[in-house]
Parts: C-alpha cells; structure tokens; sequence
C-alpha cells in the first residue's frame, strides 16, 4: 500500500487521536492539521478506537458490550448523546469471571484482525481457546 503525503518545507509531525486516526500536521505560523493519513478506510468502524474505550463499532455505529442474552449490567455508555466517546464499566469482573472477560478481549482482537485481513474467507477459521 503506498500512502500519498504532501510535501512540506516546513516541520511535519503525526499522530494517532483518540478515535483511532493518524493525522499529518505540519507547521505554518502554527501547527495546521494536513492529512488524515489513513483515509484509505471507508468505514469509520476501520479505526480501532473510534468508538472509544471498550466501545464496539458496527456498521457506523457505536455501542457498548452486551452479554449474549441481551443483559448490560457490565458496561454503558461515558455519554449517551456522544457514544463514541466511549464506555464505562459498570461492574467490575471478580476473578470468577475472568473467562468471560478473557473470551471478550479474544473477540474484539479477532474482529480487529478480520478488518484488515486481506486473505480471509469463509473457508478460513479461526478458533480461540
């Protein structure tokens, strides 16, 4: 993949922000915001933070871990007007439940992985634990 920068003949730095994006800012009388340089996604839920902590993203939209049968006594939202801002966590996970919290943890990395999985097929599985 080749990424496309402006050039510059001033200083340039980048950054990852809080939702996941690596800009490009360079100086002009004050540091200017230049390029997003990962635009190359065209879905925002492409960013690995962009739903903020322990935030899920899912066709565009933000929203906080549910158990399977529905119940959300684990997590909610920081703000529910700005879900992206992230969640919070409601219950803290006692050492009894460090399975589930390990197979949640396997299972957002996973679908991280299959984001930028350029070889993956449904013939491909992939199994944890």
């Amino acid at each position: 993949m080749y990424i496309d920068l402006p050039s510059s003949s001033s200083h340039q730095y980048m950054r990852f922000e809080d939702d996941g994006h690596l800009k490009l800012y360079g100086w002009s009388g004050g540091w200017k915001f230049l390029k997003d340089v990962l635009d190359v996604f065209l879905d925002d839920c492409a960013y690995p933070t962009v739903c903020g902590q322990y935030g899920i993203c899912l066709n565009g939209q933000c929203s906080c871990p549910q158990a399977a049968n529905g119940d959300s006594s684990f997590f909610n939202s920081v703000n529910p007007l700005q879900i992206n801002l992230g969640c919070r966590v409601l219950t803290l996970i006692s050492s009894s439940q460090l399975s589930w919290r390990k197979k949640l943890v396997i299972g957002l990395l996973l679908w991280i992985l299959f984001l930028f999985c350029s070889d993956c097929s449904n013939d491909h599985e992939i199994q944890a634990m």
